[in-house]
C-alpha cells in the first residue's frame, strides 16, 4: 500500500504514545519491508508491524472480496473494531497472551506475533523501541 499525506493525516492522535514522526517511520519502514520478498520468503514480523500500524491508524485497505476499500482490521481479534484507546489497550493485551501461546508452538507464525505484541508495546505502553530500524521517516511525516 502507497502510503500519502491523508494516511498520515487520518492517524487519531489519542492512539499513538509515541511521536507521530517515529510511528509514521515505522509503518512506513514495515509497508516497505513486508512487500519485498527477497528469495521468496514471507516476512511475518514486517507484515505483523504493518498491519498493527494500519489498524492503530486507522487506515483503509482494499476490500478484495467486495471491492472498494475498509477500514484495517485489528492485527490479533477477528473483529471489526475501529482503534480507539480501549480498543487499543484491549488489542495489546490479546497480543500478549497470543504471543505466549505461540511462543509454545501452537500457534504461529511466532514471528508475526512477536511484531504485533512489540509495535503495541512500543507505541501503545510507550516502552521498548520502534519494532523497525526507521531508516527516515518521510518529509511530510514532519508537518503532521
Amino acid at each position: 500500500m502507497e502510503l500519502t499525506q491523508r494516511d498520515f493525516d487520518r492517524i487519531p492522535g489519542a492512539n499513538l504514545r509515541v511521536p507521530r514522526a517515529e510511528f509514521i517511520g515505522a509503518w512506513v519502514e514495515a509497508e516497505q519491508q513486508a512487500t519485498t520478498r527477497p528469495n521468496g520468503q514471507t516476512n511475518w514480523y514486517a507484515i505483523g508491524v504493518m498491519k498493527t500500524c494500519r489498524w492503530v491508524a486507522c487506515a483503509t485497505i482494499p476490500n478484495p472480496i467486495e471491492g472498494g476499500r475498509e477500514l484495517a482490521p485489528p492485527p490479533i481479534s477477528a473483529t471489526s473494531s475501529i482503534a480507539h484507546e480501549e480498543a487499543i489497550q484491549a488489542e495489546a493485551q490479546k497480543a500478549d497472551y497470543f504471543l505466549a501461546v505461540a511462543a509454545r508452538g501452537l500457534i504461529g507464525p511466532l514471528e508475526y506475533m512477536e511484531a504485533v505484541a512489540s509495535t503495541l508495546e512500543w507505541m501503545w505502553r510507550g516502552s521498548g523501541r520502534p519494532p523497525l530500524d526507521i531508516h527516515s521517516a518521510p518529509a511530510e511525516a514532519d508537518a503532521g
